[in-house]
């Protein structure tokens, strides 16, 4: 009889999960690194326009005064997608990783289409609220986002610039990264385990609590949509409309009159919110599995908290979110 089979099965399961470890971290890793090089090329570019436009005379120029805001937006757009896209093709031919394994624009039927993008966007505005809620909440013990939201939109071509940089920059080059690539590379560990860690990396990714708990939730759903679609055009779409029905609804209380003001972006919220409803009863009946998830069985050893413990346990991601709370701390006032 064979004693020793029993042990050396336990062994080998032990020596199999290890090294399953051992790939998430170094793929969590080289995301992070990335997600790293992204910011600091952003931080770095930003802070290059700054001194140039202290220091250089023809940018003291009537246009650039009176077109200050339109300027900036549009460089921010400038640099957010220079950075973000260039340095994920980079990481794509660095680690040897085919776009198309990562990305897919796989065509979804017209009326499906229309009903996840409903279904999305009643999610944004719901999340829109919860931001607002726990926005308030926070200050009342004394903390208080300082970025403003005010982009000093003052004319047509403020409003354009900062819309097109606002709605479409976003929606292609955040897209891209978080729901292509971080997303892809990291679905093979299972789809929830993708999707929280996107989302989590993403929501950092604003630096500002205005913004952080929306990315959260958005990040959530706009995952969830990729995975269930097998395509990035309905996260897209889903960004690029909930970013423009926002701007429309900035330009709406800054340039409509006090009764429109008010009732208009509310009869938005509330129609969207029920149209949203609508959309996830109808998917809901067209597919009964809407609401699961897929998980690789080549990984199903490793429990949800043991695959998200490794994302604080290797230089890629800790860099990150160091650099990104760091970031989001120095935006915050306490007290």
């Amino acid at each position: 009889m064979n004693y020793n089979y029993q042990p050396q099965v336990y062994a080998n399961r032990i020596i199999l999960e290890n090294q399953k470890k051992r790939e998430i971290r170094k793929t969590l890793s080289g995301l992070g690194f990335m997600v790293f090089a992204e910011n600091l090329l952003f931080i770095f570019m930003f802070v290059t326009f700054s001194l140039i436009t202290g220091f250089s005379p023809i940018l003291e120029s009537e246009f650039y005064v009176n077109n200050y805001y339109a300027i900036v937006n549009l460089f921010q757009g400038i640099v957010l997608f220079t950075s973000m896209v260039g340095i994920g093709l980079l990481y794509c031919a660095f680690s040897s990783t085919k776009i198309s394994s990562v990305i897919s624009f796989t065509p979804v039927k017209p009326a499906k289409f229309i009903a996840y993008v409903l279904f999305g966007l009643g999610i944004g505005y719901l999340a829109n609220y919860i931001t607002s809620v726990f926005l308030n909440n926070i200050q009342l013990i004394g903390i208080t986002n300082t970025v403003s939201t005010d982009l000093g939109k003052t004319d047509t071509l403020g409003y354009i610039v900062s819309t097109f940089i606002t709605a479409v920059t976003p929606a292609f080059a955040e897209e891209f990264v978080f729901r292509g690539i971080i997303f892809g590379k990291l679905r093979k560990y299972g789809d929830g385990y993708a999707i929280l860690v996107s989302a989590l990396i993403f929501s950092l990714m604003h630096t500002n609590l205005l913004q952080i708990p929306f990315a959260f939730i958005g990040g959530v759903m706009f995952a969830y949509l990729t995975a269930k679609t097998n395509s990035l055009l309905p996260s897209m779409t889903v960004h690029f409309l909930n970013n423009l029905l926002s701007c429309i609804q900035g330009i709406i209380v800054d340039e409509g009159g006090t009764y429109i003001s008010n009732f208009l972006p509310n009869v938005i919220f509330f129609a969207v919110l029920i149209l949203g409803l609508l959309a996830f009863i109808y998917l809901c009946k067209k597919d009964k599995a809407f609401l699961s998830l897929t998980s690789d069985n080549n990984y199903s050893e490793l429990s949800l908290k043991t695959k998200f413990g490794l994302l604080f346990s290797n230089a890629g991601s800790l860099l990150t979110i160091i650099l990104l709370v760091i970031c989001t701390l120095q935006v915050t006032k306490f007290g």
